[in-house]
């Protein structure tokens, strides 16, 4: 969590001591963050096949030219 989140949850439990609040803040905090990370993981996955891809196939040209 960043400085800011956290400010943001500490006020929270000034104004409620059940912590109810708090913990609903950081929840939200939390599914934000996940949310972000699978879309960065979802986004390099896509970027590795792509780089396997280009490998192969620079491979495949490199060893048709080196093996006649």
């Amino acid at each position: 969590m960043t400085l800011e989140e956290i400010r943001r949850v500490i006020n929270l439990y000034f104004e409620d001591p059940t912590g109810i609040k708090g913990k609903q803040k950081i929840l939200e905090i939390l599914q934000s963050h996940l949310k972000d990370t699978e879309q960065k993981i979802d986004a390099l996955a896509q970027f590795r096949s792509e780089l396997q891809a280009k490998v192969a196939r620079t491979q495949q040209w490199l060893d048709k030219r080196t093996n006649n």
